[in-house]
C-alpha cells in the first residue's frame, strides 16, 4: 500500500539501482501474491521465486522477474491504495524513483509501505 512515512522504514519496499534485490524484513520478502496479474504486493518468506526478484527497468519501473511491474492500483493518489503486479503500460502509476533510501512514486511522492503479511 502507499504511505507518506519518511524513510527508510523497515516496512518499505526498497530496491536499489543495480540487479535483482530481495527486500527482506525479518526474513520476509515483497512478493506478487499468487504469481498472477493483479496480485497484491505481500510479504512472504523469501525463497527466491520470480515473484520476489526485482530490478529497475530503464523507464523508472520496478520490474519483477515475472515481467510484471509495481503498479498503483487504479492510478489512485490516496494513502492506503494497494500496489499490485501489472503489465507495463508506461502509466505514471508505474513510475518510481530511488530517493533518500526509499522508493517513491513519481506520480504522487508516496512510498510503497506495509505490504500485507501472508500467513502460512
Amino acid at each position: 500500500m502507499l504511505n507518506d512515512i519518511k524513510g527508510p522504514h523497515f516496512n518499505q519496499l526498497i530496491i536499489k539501482r543495480k540487479g535483482f534485490v530481495n527486500y527482506l524484513h525479518q526474513f520476509l520478502c515483497v512478493s506478487i501474491d499468487g504469481f498472477e496479474l493483479g496480485g497484491a504486493l505481500v510479504m512472504y518468506p523469501a525463497y527466491g521465486g520470480a515473484n520476489q526478484l526485482w530490478q529497475w527497468g530503464g523507464d523508472n519501473t520496478l520490474v519483477s522477474k515475472m515481467g510484471l511491474v509495481v503498479d498503483i492500483q487504479g492510478g489512485r493518489n490516496e494513502k492506503g491504495t494497494s500496489c499490485i503486479g501489472w503489465y507495463p503500460n508506461s502509466g505514471q502509476n508505474q513510475k518510481w524513483r530511488y530517493e533518500n533510501g526509499t522508493n517513491k512514486s513519481t506520480m504522487n511522492n508516496l512510498l510503497i509501505d506495509k505490504a500485507e503479511e501472508v500467513q502460512e
